[in-house]
């Protein structure tokens, strides 16, 4: 199992803030089998905390995933859909949801992938679901 953890963006508090966002990856992949990786970065594309079941480059996945949500927010604007909230692929062996968190300024991309297998309501209510849950923790690490 692949864990790394990227240095690219600090704020006051960072290392309290990729400590907790390991733990929440962490009992996700606990609580959901199904979970093959997660990965959260900046919204440029710079690594914060990720875990891969496979040996992947953080930097280049990170980069596409960031780079495919935001087509996805251009397109959804381009047809007056509003703000796109989520982008989902669905692969042949994994559905990946990516979803934006915001925080005092700050935007984030998480992305989880799931076993294709599982159903996708379920893989979207727990990225949503998981999004929050980071939100309130780098809140709590990251006071006004």
């Amino acid at each position: 199992m692949n864990s790394a953890l990227a240095q690219p963006w600090e704020a006051p508090d960072m290392a309290t803030v990729r400590q907790l966002m390991q733990e929440v990856i962490g009992q996700l992949f606990d609580r959901v089998s199904e979970t093959r990786a997660a990965l959260v970065s900046t919204a440029d594309g710079m690594p914060l905390v990720s875990r891969f079941d496979t040996e992947t480059d953080n930097n280049r996945v990170s980069a596409i995933f960031s780079s495919l949500l935001a087509v996805c927010e251009t397109a959804s604007k381009e047809i007056n859909a509003g703000a796109c909230q989520r982008a989902v692929v669905c692969a042949d062996h994994a559905n990946i949801v990516m979803v934006r968190i915001h925080l005092k300024g700050r935007v984030f991309t998480l992305a989880l992938a799931f076993d294709a297998d599982l159903m996708l309501g379920t893989a979207l209510r727990t990225t949503t679901d998981l999004a929050q849950r980071i939100e309130q923790a780098l809140a709590v690490a990251m006071p006004a």
